[in-house]
């Protein structure tokens, strides 16, 4: 509930302004939902000689966000392990001091939509439905529909299939896991954009629009000095390395694409063998240089100094079928490191994280960079075109530039790989200290996020993904970056 007012007489108090004391404006809301998930499970779990390992899982789920036909989907999973250093063959060999291979499958669901999209929806509003039937100034109220239900639509299934290998070697010294996986979703559930025409102002419905694969590889090692005497050096490392290809395998029955949009750009398209959530848009093909560039040009609103897009369909004319994929912001790989060692009575633990490979949209450039926002003008503007800056690709600014500059476009699109020391951390341990009832304190200093490395000219490459009834990665809105942390704090044992 909500309800708000203006017009409030200034007594110079403010333990006056109760909302009630307003007269102008006066306004209320109220806004609600309900929904339920019912879940039940099965589990069964053998094992033989602690050398072969079976698990097995079924279960029911029910979600009130379905139509009354597909309210409940099963969901099973298996796996199985073969623990091959409890062998015969392998306990021979002694550097290794574990070894396990595993295998699984497993399906799982999505409900996460807003309730009650299997429902058409009406309201009275009178924007929509109040009209002045009689001929007077007197308005007849009635309702309006503001949703359309899809009461066919089905549980998201994510349907995974792994093989790994787990080991420990050296005693404990080296340990690790490699897994290989194949990620299918099916039913993915999102709202398709209808004609305002037929459909009038009645939001979307989700709908089940298609399939997209994940395979990649994930591998983990760590290692571990061997210990030596009490206040050496010791230390550990570990590793991890991950990679992901990512697939649209298909979209409802008579889609091929299906574009979206953020911050008042269509910056991403849905289509059968791209990446999910591609960029999408003009490539930019440098800036116009002069009059005879201009005139050779069929892009509307071409001007010397403007953004000048390339002819993505070599049809040597201008239209919206040169719009293309631009770069997807799903990363090649991404690793990490972190480290922990100690000498004596001091310690230190670092923590690195690295993305290489994907694309950022920066939106923000649509404040900053063009007229329409010339309080805002980034830095970026003092290199822009200009007669003797002619390798720049900053449009020049201006205020006749058309509209058709500022639609999506490569201009936005940046390199968002970046390597970042994401955590650090140093410490004393005052392990002989002679205080009553406290056997030990250590003193220590932390700081997170301590640098970036990236070529990204936002305020941060760590962007998380623009969330509302669903998610587009990648796209920088303004995001608000990383803060750099520093905390100094002590910790007793008693």
């Amino acid at each position: 509930m909500s309800g708000s007012r203006d017009g409030y007489f200034i007594l110079g108090d403010l333990d006056y302004y109760y909302l009630n004391t307003g007269s102008t404006s006066i306004s209320n809301a109220e806004s609600g939902g309900r929904n339920t998930l019912a879940s039940m499970f099965a589990r069964a779990d053998y094992s033989f000689n602690d050398k072969l390992l079976l698990s097995a899982t079924i279960r029911r789920d029910g979600s009130s966000n379905f139509g009354a036909d597909n309210l409940y989907a099963y969901f099973p999973a298996f796996s199985a392990a073969w623990r091959l250093s409890n062998e015969k063959f392998i306990k021979s060999i002694s550097w290794i001091t574990d070894l396990k291979i595993r295998a699984g499958y497993g399906e799982t669901g999505n409900q996460n939509i807003p309730g009650n999209n299997a429902f058409d929806l009406y309201q009275p509003l009178n924007t929509t439905s109040y009209y002045a039937i009689t001929g007077t100034n007197v308005l007849t109220s009635g309702i309006s529909q503001n949703q359309i239900g899809n009461p066919s639509l089905m549980w998201e299934k994510l349907k995974s299939l792994n093989i790994g290998l787990d080991f420990t070697l050296l005693n404990g010294a080296l340990d690790g896991s490699v897994d290989m996986y194949q990620k299918n979703t099916e039913g993915m559930l999102f709202p398709v954009s209808l004609p305002l025409q037929t459909a009038g102002m009645a939001s979307s419905p989700f709908r089940n629009v298609g399939n997209m694969q994940n395979r990649g590889l994930e591998i983990v090692l760590n290692y571990r000095s061997p210990s030596t005497q009490e206040g050496g050096f010791t230390y550990d490392a570990g590793i991890t390395f991950a990679t992901n290809n990512n697939k649209i395998m298909k979209l409802a029955p008579g889609i091929d694409s299906s574009p979206y949009a953020a911050g008042g750009l269509t910056t991403t398209i849905f289509k059968v063998g791209m990446p999910y959530g591609e960029f999408y848009g003009y490539k930019q093909d440098g800036i116009f240089q002069n009059a005879t560039e201009v005139t050779a040009s069929t892009q509307p609103g071409a001007r010397i100094g403007g953004i000048k897009y390339a002819d993505a369909n070599g049809d040597l004319m201008f239209s919206t079928d040169d719009r293309t994929a631009l770069g997807s912001p799903l990363p090649k790989f991404t690793y990490g490191l972190n480290f922990n060692a100690s000498y004596k009575n001091f310690d230190i633990m670092l923590f690195f994280y690295g993305s290489q490979g994907n694309k950022i949209y920066n939106v923000t450039k649509n404040f900053t960079d063009f007229q329409s926002f010339p309080s805002a003008a980034s830095t970026r503007l003092l290199d822009a075109w200009s007669p003797t800056n002619t390798d720049s690709w900053v449009p020049s600014p201006s205020a006749l530039a058309s509209p058709l500059e500022y639609e999506s476009s490569s201009y936005y699109v940046e390199d968002g790989s970046y390597f970042r020391l994401k955590n650090l951390q140093l410490g004393y341990d005052l392990k002989n200290i002679k205080i009553k009832n406290i056997s030990g304190l250590r003193i220590y200093v932390s700081a997170t996020n301590v640098f970036t490395l990236t070529k990204y000219s936002g305020l941060d490459p760590e962007v998380s993904q623009v969330s509302s009834t669903f998610s587009l990665p990648g796209i920088d809105l303004g995001v608000y970056p990383s803060p750099r942390q520093f905390l100094i704090g002590i910790s007793a044992r008693f």
